[in-house]
């Protein structure tokens, strides 16, 4: 068994898209076009509107915030959820008062949420 303190990981400040009060910790390289992050949005933080390179898997460890997808409608949520974007969707994220999703990309079409 191994623990990694994510504290120690350096995280890259997200700017591009308009972004802001944002960050992104990568965790784990897999395979090739794949990665695993965990992303913080501080206070009226945001992941500006941006196509996604590949499917992407975003689940909400903490807080509360907003995503919006292709279809432009804006959706709550919070700790537990997920969100699925596929590749090439228009999307962003946004809060009011922080949150902290752990963000899986992946160049692997099937990426989505089991449902049994």
């Amino acid at each position: 068994m191994q623990i990694i303190d994510l504290a120690g990981i350096p995280s890259t400040p997200l700017e591009r898209f308009e972004s802001h009060a944002a960050s992104n910790t990568r965790i784990a390289d897999m395979r090739a076009g794949s990665t695993v992050g965990v992303i913080h949005l501080g206070p009226n933080g945001r992941l500006g509107r941006h196509p996604a390179t590949v499917p992407q898997l975003v689940v909400v460890i903490s807080g509360t915030g907003y995503a919006r997808g292709d279809d432009a409608t804006a959706l709550k949520v919070t700790v537990g959820n997920a969100v699925v974007w596929t590749q090439g969707e228009e999307h962003e994220t946004w809060t009011e008062e922080g949150i902290v999703l752990l963000i899986i990309e992946t160049d692997d079409p099937n990426l989505g949420v089991r449902h049994s």
